[in-house]
């Protein structure tokens, strides 16, 4: 419905986001974090996952069903992850989910989900905004 009168601006940092974890998972500090069917799993080379984030803590859901536990997800940033095949050359394009802690300059031949841009590389880190 249009609004007939002024309203308060409803807003969020869009920083860090609590996500309900897959039954039987663990998601380490620093890990790349995925959703699978709405349930936040180890970042893993796989088709129709969706990037999330950066896990914010450690969360151990190995004993527990879906949504048992929460994990901290901080997202719109830049985060460094262990480079798979990535160049320079790589600047500005997509990488691709490899692990929770690694991400490839390609999609392995349609087996990997997409992860992030590629913002910088160094010979050990690559840098992903997303």
């Amino acid at each position: 419905m249009a609004l007939t009168r002024n309203k308060p601006a409803q807003t969020r940092s869009g920083n860090v986001y609590v996500r309900p974890v897959k039954a039987g998972v663990i998601i380490y500090t620093g890990a790349l974090v995925a959703l699978e069917n709405g349930f936040a799993i180890p970042a893993k080379t796989a088709l129709n996952l969706i990037a999330d984030g950066r896990s914010d803590t450690l969360v151990n859901n190995s004993t527990g069903a879906n949504g048992d536990k929460m994990v901290p997800v901080e997202r719109n940033n830049v985060f460094g992850f262990e480079p798979s095949g990535v160049t320079a050359a790589d600047i500005g394009k997509m990488s691709y989910m490899v692990d929770d802690e690694t991400v490839a300059a390609d999609d392995g031949a349609g087996t990997r989900s997409p992860a992030g841009k590629i913002i910088d590389f160094s010979d050990d880190l690559v840098w992903v905004q997303l």
